[in-house]
């Protein structure tokens, strides 16, 4: 288990996670996002296994909570995703996992997230 779920909290907004590319299940992350999903994880991997990034809603003490999963990096995916949270309070926090050692390449455009951000 790498226990994000101690990450994870009411002002918790949404996570990107920067997986290795393969089969996400063998991630060490997997369980526990796939925990928070409620499921949802396992389910859209069975319908759709060649995906190269996903995203996925589900509620987290009550709110919603937005999950990017992005194993091949992809800057309009980046930026639809990151257009989810324009409207969001300053309190709202993200968790950003970067198991691919690929955050230099998204830098520029979390930029805003930056002091938001609990890096994994």
């Amino acid at each position: 288990m790498s226990d994000i779920r101690k990450f994870v909290t009411p002002s918790t907004a949404g996570i990107i996670w920067l997986a290795k590319e393969g089969d996400l299940s063998n991630s060490p992350y997997y369980s526990d996002v796939d925990y928070l999903l409620n499921g949802l994880l396992t389910l859209n991997i069975n319908a759709a296994p060649k995906l190269s990034s996903r995203t996925l809603v589900t509620e987290s003490f009550g709110k919603k909570l937005f999950v990017l999963i992005i194993q091949k990096v992809q800057e309009n995916e980046l930026e639809s995703f990151l257009s989810l949270f324009q409207d969001l309070s300053s309190e709202n926090d993200f968790v950003l996992i970067d198991e691919s050692d690929n955050i230099s390449k998204i830098k520029s455009k979390i930029s805003s997230l930056e002091s938001r951000l609990r890096i994994l």
